[in-house]
């Protein structure tokens, strides 16, 4: 993102002036769920809220000032998922960028798991710029707008920054990673994931859904999905109990 001056914004295609969006090539003009703009915002329209829970390197779960939380995807980036190296620095790296404070995120679509898909703005950063920057994460090619987010993945990989500091057989992108059917020549590779333990090929293909606990029906079957795929989207702090409100009783 470029910065000309405090309300103006330019940013893949197009111009955000005092939150009023004037077209350079496209522009999406849709107000977000909650269409609020916020000092978090700097004059975009967007969701703003408090981080409560990081998932992963790419997904968080927002509180709305209203009380209810939404699940943020951020938008044309990729992390690793949770069985490969550098998952729990990617997570981190995303839970120190959110910070305590509040963030905005500009964005009105969701997947088809409900998550809101958005550009994410905390403390003056660009958030899902930061994350390639720093090499906690790739320019997501499949849903790739901005080939601004290409040259930094490229810059970071040059610089051996994060996740590009490992050998070369364990940056295997996470899209391959979730679809061995993409990953050709990778197949058969042997990598260690976050654990230690030997990862031969990947992981199966329905683990690349990255379902939340709201989609569990019961502590069995998020166990089940954790002994399967890794636990990835519903063991956010990592502690190796997944879905706790489903998993720990309460007193």
């Amino acid at each position: 993102m470029i910065e000309l001056h405090s309300k103006i914004f330019i940013r893949a295609g197009w111009l955000l002036l005092g939150g009023t969006c004037v077209t350079l090539t496209a522009c999406d003009n849709h107000p977000s769920p909650s269409g609020t703009s916020t000092a978090a915002c700097d004059g975009l329209v967007g969701t703003s809220g408090f981080s409560r829970k990081v998932m992963d390197g790419d997904t968080f779960r927002l509180q709305l000032s209203n009380g209810e939380t939404e699940v943020i995807r951020l938008d044309q980036i990729d992390a690793p998922e949770k069985m490969q190296p550098w998952s729990n620095k990617s997570r981190q790296s995303l839970k120190e960028l959110l910070g305590q404070g509040e963030v905005c995120v500009v964005g009105t679509k969701h997947d088809k798991y409900g998550r809101l898909i958005g550009d994410v703005h905390a403390n003056g950063v660009d958030v899902n710029y930061e994350m390639v920057r720093q090499g906690a994460a790739w320019a997501y090619r499949q849903y790739l707008r901005d080939t601004n987010l290409l040259k930094i993945e490229s810059d970071a990989r040059a610089s051996k920054r994060g996740l590009w500091s490992m050998p070369s057989e364990q940056t295997i992108p996470p899209w391959e990673f979730r679809h061995p059917k993409f990953s050709g020549a990778n197949q058969n590779l042997t990598i260690r994931g976050q654990t230690g333990q030997s990862l031969i090929g990947h992981m199966p293909s329905e683990c690349a859904a990255k379902p939340t606990c709201r989609q569990m029906s019961s502590c069995d079957e998020a166990k089940m999905w954790e002994q399967k795929c890794g636990g990835q989207g519903i063991d956010g702090d990592g502690d190796g109990i997944p879905c706790e409100r489903l998993c720990i009783p309460r007193s």
